[in-house]
């Protein structure tokens, strides 16, 4: 009869716990261990009863925090807050920061001087360019790639496990990939291109970085506290 009533506790709780899984923390999950445990210590029990009272006390004891320690139960049968760490998932907003609202900013110019560009190309010649102007503008495209590939790479690494860039490109500036792009990525290819429009339409993509970033910054200050405020005075470019 003691095995009946049990059975049926036992699986009122777990039709409750079915019907409303947000209540798992609640008194249907203490039904539900209470109705264990004594299922479990009564059935060692009559499978040994020469064993005493001894036994079952001692069982008694054994089986709630086997319990706890699969349910995540605290020794009084009150719920308690399980750590669980997901796997790293890439967050595409952290992950873009600001970079598609400063390419908005910046697609205006950038429409603009392309029409101008082709109705007057004569005014944005910059006369070839020259071999020492390519060589230069090479040089500054290289840089300006392996700063955007290496903080693409930091970006990739840290972000998604939670963690803030302090080291490569991020030591020298707060936003190299911005920067890298906006002041030598963009004025290189103008001039590789034979115009200097590169150079308005950069200088545009920087302001509007400079403009849209406080936000981002607002975000990493509340997420990572005083973590980014000792990042933030120890960056030696802060305006980039």
């Amino acid at each position: 009869m003691e095995e009946r009533a049990t059975h049926r506790t036992n699986q009122e709780a777990r039709d409750e716990l079915a019907a409303h899984p947000a209540r798992a923390g609640g008194t249907a999950m203490v039904r539900y261990l209470a109705a264990a445990a004594y299922r479990e210590t009564m059935r060692n029990f009559f499978a040994n009863p020469a064993s005493g009272d001894r036994r079952v006390a001692r069982h008694s004891r054994q089986v709630p925090h086997r319990l706890i320690k699969e349910v995540g139960m605290s020794p009084v049968g009150t719920p308690r807050t399980v750590a669980r760490r997901d796997p790293p998932t890439l967050n595409a907003r952290l992950l873009m920061g600001s970079g598609d609202r400063i390419a908005l900013f910046a697609l205006p110019f950038l429409l603009v001087g392309l029409t101008l560009n082709i109705a007057y190309p004569a005014v944005f010649d910059v006369g070839g360019p020259p071999v020492a102007g390519r060589v230069a503008a090479l040089v500054v495209l290289a840089a300006g790639l392996a700063i955007w590939g290496w903080s693409v790479a930091l970006l990739l690494a840290n972000v998604p496990r939670g963690r803030l860039i302090v080291t490569g490109p991020y030591a020298l500036m707060k936003h190299p990939l911005y920067t890298g792009v906006a002041l030598l990525v963009i004025p290189s290819v103008g001039l590789l291109a034979n115009t200097w429009l590169g150079v308005p339409v950069g200088c545009a993509m920087y302001v509007g970085s400079r403009t849209l970033a406080p936000a981002e910054e607002s975000r990493m200050s509340a997420m990572f506290g005083a973590e980014w405020d000792r990042y933030r005075a120890a960056v030696k470019m802060p305006w980039l």
